[in-house]
Order: structure tokens, then C-alpha cells, then sequence
């Protein structure tokens, strides 16, 4: 759940509200005269929040939405995420330089931890913890009333095939760009170690609420 800010007078819900009334006044205004599918306007967003609210988007957005997840390791996830933010911080120690960091911070909160021993935690255990819940969120807060998931584990041959489906689908004659991973697997070799359990128990999760997890292409680590 998303951890509303405690400044006076503010709401992060109707905070979150307001930006969809302003984002959906928008696609009307730009998409007013895009060419239709199926009676359709396609209209993309990323909406990496949506897992905190599922209930809000999927009731707001309805029952044409489709949900594209992208499940990636939370190894190169946490490598990805500390190098846009200038890098892992000194002595490996856990620190909000960014937006992701900040929400890493606020889930690990949410989870349990007290806010003071957050930022002395190790990096990558704060980063886990937070891919823990962030992927329990995807699946429990009311996405998935929404039958029209797409789930894509993070890797070159999978993302260009999922993209070369729209093409085809769209009619059109081009084709997706090439797609560029790079292997990151060596470079942590605890996190590694650290990260299979609580992979593992994410899968476990999700396949108990009857929702496949790609769990042995997410182990390929890309």
C-alpha cells in the first residue's frame, strides 16, 4: 500500500487521483485524432504504481486495459537502480538519491522496518525487500481483476518478441528495435546467494493465487 506523507493537509490519494485526472485529460487532447484498432485508440502508459493501487487503475482504466508486467532479477534491478543514482554508495550501505531509492525506503517502512535502521541497512537488503513486496502488490491490490496480463520475464529474445507482437498486431510494417542486456551476474555473487530464497517465495506466492511466475527465465538474471 502506498504510505500516505504525514505533511499537514496533504493526501497522497487524492494526490494520486489528481494526476490521473490531469493524465487522462491529456490523452483526450493527444490522441484526439489517432487512428483506431478495434474501435480502440491504443494509448501507452507506463505505470510502474499502479501495483500500490491495483483497484483504483483497474476501476479507472477498465476492462479494455491490458497490463504488460515486466519481472526482472532483483540483482541487475538493484544494479540498475544504484547506477542512476551515481553508483553503489560508499561502504555498500543503503541511501535515497532517487526515485526508486525513495520508494524502496517508504515500502520498507510499510513492511515493518523502522525508518531510523533503514538507510543503515545493506543495500541490496533493502532493495530485496522492497522487490519482495513490490511484486506481492502487483499481484494482491486489484490488478488482477483485470483478466489481460501479459507477463514478460526481462530478457533480449523475450522483450523483442513481445514488441515484434505488437507490431503485427498494429499493422505495421516495421519491427522492434534491437534490445541490449548485459550480463551483470558476476558482480554480486552474494546478492546472488541472497536473492534465490526470496525469488523462490514470491513464485511459491504467486502460484498459490493461481498466476504463473516465470520463475526459472527471472533465474537467468539478465
Amino acid at each position: 500500500m502506498q504510505r500516505p506523507s504525514t505533511s499537514k493537509g496533504y493526501s497522497a490519494y487524492t494526490r494520486m487521483m489528481h494526476n490521473m485526472a490531469e493524465y487522462l485529460c491529456m490523452v483526450e487532447l493527444f490522441f484526439a485524432n489517432s487512428r483506431a484498432f478495434d474501435s480502440m485508440i491504443p494509448v501507452p502508459k507506463k505505470a510502474t504504481k499502479a501495483a500500490y493501487q491495483g483497484g483504483f487503475f483497474d476501476r479507472v482504466l477498465g476492462p479494455n486495459a491490458e497490463y504488460i508486467i515486466t519481472l526482472r532479477h532483483p540483482v541487475p534491478a538493484a544494479i540498475s537502480t544504484y547506477e542512476k543514482s551515481g553508483g553503489l554508495p560508499d561502504g555498500g550501505r543503503f541511501s535515497v538519491r532517487g526515485n526508486i531509492e525513495s520508494w524502496v525506503k517508504r515500502d520498507n517502512i510499510c513492511a515493518g522496518v523502522p525508518e531510523n535502521r533503514v538507510e543503515q541497512m545493506g543495500y541490496f537488503e533493502a532493495y530485496l525487500n522492497y522487490w519482495e513486496h513490490y511484486h506481492y502488490n502487483l499481484l494482491l491490490t486489484g490488478l488482477r481483476v483485470n483478466p489481460k496480463w501479459q507477463v514478460v520475464a526481462y530478457g533480449k529474445e523475450r522483450i523483442e518478441s513481445m514488441a515484434a507482437g505488437f507490431y503485427r498486431r498494429f499493422g505495421s510494417t516495421l519491427g522492434p528495435d534491437d534490445f541490449k542486456v548485459f550480463d551483470q551476474r558476476a558482480r554480486h555473487p552474494d546478492w546472488m546467494r541472497q536473492a534465490e530464497p526470496v525469488v523462490r517465495r514470491v513464485s511459491d506466492v504467486w502460484r498459490q493465487a493461481g498466476v504463473d511466475f516465470p520463475f526459472d527465465a527471472i533465474m537467468e538474471a539478465w
